[in-house]
Parts: structure tokens; C-alpha cells; sequence
């Protein structure tokens, strides 16, 4: 569950506004295309794809948290 930075109303709520793949800023221009984990991560969004297509595990690159809940944990949220 990848969320638009967009959306995040404080920017404290991330960790970093530094892709953690390519490692360049996520700067007004780049805000609209990245992509924050449920573990606060933050990636650009071309990024985060290539490297989940990479992979082939929805984890987050940075920590290995799972993208996604575990089934039916996300039903009782």
C-alpha cells in the first residue's frame, strides 16, 4: 500500500525526502510521482517499480517490510 507524499500533510511523517534507490532529492517537480511505504520510506516512483520488478517481492528496498498487510489483517484495520 503505497501512498502519494502528495498527500502527507506533514513532512515529518516521512523519514527522508531523499530516494532511498537512485538517492537524489524528491524535490516540487518529483513530489507528485513518489511514493511513500507503510514503513515511511520514500521512493521515487520509477524507482520503487524498477526495483520491486527487479526482485520480484513487495518489500520495502530500505527495511524488507512487506508492501501490503497480511491477508485479512487489512479487513480488520
Amino acid at each position: 500500500i503505497t501512498r502519494s507524499l502528495s498527500n502527507i500533510s506533514h513532512v515529518s511523517d516521512v523519514m527522508d525526502l531523499n530516494c532511498l534507490v537512485c538517492l537524489e532529492e524528491i524535490d516540487a517537480k518529483s513530489l507528485h510521482d513518489a511514493k511513500i511505504l507503510p514503513c515511511k520510506h520514500v521512493f521515487h516512483g520509477k524507482c520503487l517499480g524498477k526495483t520491486v520488478a527487479l526482485v520480484r517481492i513487495a518489500t520495502c528496498p530500505a527495511c524488507r517490510q512487506p508492501m501490503f498487510p497480511p491477508r485479512g489483517q487489512a479487513q480488520q484495520q
